[in-house]
């Protein structure tokens, strides 16, 4: 495994998408020192949610960043667009862990409890 220098990200901005390449280009984003740009291929799991019904097939889409899906800012909410989690998607090498996460995002609290 290898990591970058100051200015990988520039050198190979046009490998990114649109909304990501135009802030490293105009120096809105710079990677972090410790990422990892060579590795060995390994599975990921990411978790992604559908209607009840919906059986269509994973697609880029289904891995799009919120920088790419363009969310709608939260009244009061600041968007860090330096933040390299903005143009990133979450996955896990362990399905497992993926499990326990997914199922406990879904648990809410107990209305009788104080």
């Amino acid at each position: 495994m290898s990591t970058i220098d100051a200015d990988w990200g520039y050198k190979n901005a046009d490998k990114f998408p649109a909304t990501l390449r135009e802030k490293i280009k105009n120096d809105g984003f710079v990677f972090p020192a410790q990422t990892e740009v060579e590795y060995s291929p390994f599975l990921a799991y990411r978790a992604i949610t559908r209607k009840e019904g919906d059986l269509s097939e994973v697609t880029r889409n289904d891995f799009r960043s919120k920088a790419e899906k363009k969310e709608k800012k939260i009244r009061g909410k600041v968007i860090d667009q330096t933040d390299p989690a903005y143009y990133g998607v979450s996955f896990f090498k362990d399905k497992d862990i993926l499990k326990s996460k997914f199922v406990n995002a879904f648990k809410f609290p107990n209305p009788c409890k104080k």
